[in-house]
């Protein structure tokens, strides 16, 4: 929450309002973007595998 809170100053309400479920909602949503983000970048990054040696 620390990381939200030095991005965004406006999220600290609504974060703290929905309460202690707030941590299982920020580790789903972090996942959930990361998990295809890391997909992406690794299917990437083998596509040319003689390039940027």
């Amino acid at each position: 929450m620390s990381v939200v809170v030095i991005m965004v100053v406006e999220s600290v309400a609504p974060a703290a309002a929905i309460g202690p479920s707030q941590f299982f909602w920020w580790f789903f949503l972090l996942i959930l973007f990361f998990i295809p983000y890391g997909l992406i970048s690794s299917e990437l990054g083998t596509t040319y595998a003689g390039d940027g040696d």
